[in-house]
């Protein structure tokens, strides 16, 4: 998901050079005009991004009867989850002014992924079986990614510009293939167990603030990017259920 909120404020008027000729009431209604329009100058810009997930992808057998492969064959179970998730907010504010001048602008970029990827048999007895193979692959591209812009600009006195952006990553990952209290009676093959995690997790986090003036000017930016992660990758046999025998 992509996000972004631009906000600009742009209050200047040229003043004569001095080679041009201007009359005393010309003069007078510039100065006019100029009290009137004043000396303030605002922007603000913000985005939010935030993605909450729970993906649960399972290949499995959860059952204690007995499974006759008559002449033989082979027990496989792939699972195979493969996704892509972008949180990314942008948020860009400018303010030019003859005078007092100031914008603000930030953007929060936030994944929080729950996810499990197992392929597995519990309680099962297979007969006459050739090979047993699980295989649980997870390949994930994740980006959290938060920018903020922000410019100030004044001819004269005070000018501040301020940015700031947050990336964050929270994730759970779960990927496994096991055989719990499983027996094979009669196997003529393998026992093939594979877990596979190949995800990637990118969190960025870029913020600029620009401040201009003749007088006081005050240029900020700031940016975090945070990623936490949980993550377990195992292939196994367990006795959780029944004790295995293979």
């Amino acid at each position: 998901s992509f996000s972004l909120a631009g906000s600009t404020v742009s209050r200047s008027k040229p003043k004569p050079s001095a080679t041009e000729d201007a009359s005393p009431a010309s003069a007078a209604q510039d100065s006019s005009d100029d009290a009137a329009q004043g000396q303030w100058g605002l922007a603000v810009s913000r985005a939010v991004i935030v993605h909450t997930v729970t993906d649960n992808t399972r290949a499995y057998i959860n059952d204690n009867g007995t499974f006759t492969l008559t002449g033989g064959g082979d027990v496989k179970l792939d699972t195979d989850n493969t996704t892509t998730k972008y949180g990314i907010g942008g948020a860009i504010a400018t303010s030019f002014n003859q005078g007092t001048s100031v914008s603000f602008a930030g953007a929060v970029g936030v994944n929080t992924l729950d996810i499990d990827t197992q392929s597995f048999i519990i309680g099962a007895t297979f007969d006459e079986v050739d090979e047993v193979l699980l295989d649980a692959d997870q390949d994930r591209y994740i980006v959290a990614l938060g920018y903020g812009v922000a410019a100030s600009g004044s001819a004269t006195k005070t000018s501040v510009g301020l940015a700031g952006s947050v990336a964050i990553n929270t994730i759970n990952n779960i990927t496994e293939s096991y055989l719990d209290g499983v027996r094979i009676e009669t196997g003529t093959g393998r026992v093939n167990l594979h877990a596979k995690d190949g995800s990637e997790i990118i969190a960025l986090g870029g913020a600029v603030g620009y401040s201009g003036g003749t007088a006081t000017s005050v240029g900020v930016g700031a940016a975090v990017a945070y990623s936490s992660l949980n993550m377990t990758t195992r292939a196994d046999v367990r006795g959780d259920y029944r004790r295995s025998y293979i």
